[in-house]
């Protein structure tokens, strides 16, 4: 069996690497072959996947993400920065090693009353 470990944040088994150049100042020049996303790559469960990730979200969706931390090796810090949007955090919670499904998840409590919108938080 494989050793699979890997020691960085990563989001749907892709790490995040950085574009040519920064897309927002610079389209023109951004090589947009380094872009994807789970349903571009395959197998990156299996192999190592690094790409710029990204999602195109059309301007003034509602969207809803649920992260869950998989990282069982050790407790990493993690910033998640969802560019040009503002978001709420209905909850956060470790809930735990291997608890990974989305039963454990929704066994969280979740607050809908929250009072601020922002664009950056630190995943734990």
């Amino acid at each position: 069996k494989k050793n699979l470990r890997l020691f960085m944040p990563q989001m749907n088994n892709i790490t995040f690497k950085l574009p040519n150049v920064p897309p927002l100042s610079q389209p023109e020049e951004v090589d947009e072959t380094l872009f994807c996303n789970e349903s571009s790559l395959t197998n990156c469960s299996e192999s190592f996947c690094h790409c710029t990730h990204i999602y195109n979200v059309e301007f003034g969706s509602l969207v809803e993400i649920i992260l869950v931390d998989i990282g069982a090796i050790y407790y990493a810090n993690h910033p998640f920065h969802f560019h040009g949007h503002a978001f709420a955090v209905l909850g956060m919670e470790r809930i735990g090693v291997h608890s990974t499904t989305l039963k454990a998840v929704s066994k969280m409590i979740f607050n809908f009353t929250f009072t601020k919108f922002i664009d950056l938080i630190l995943i734990w």
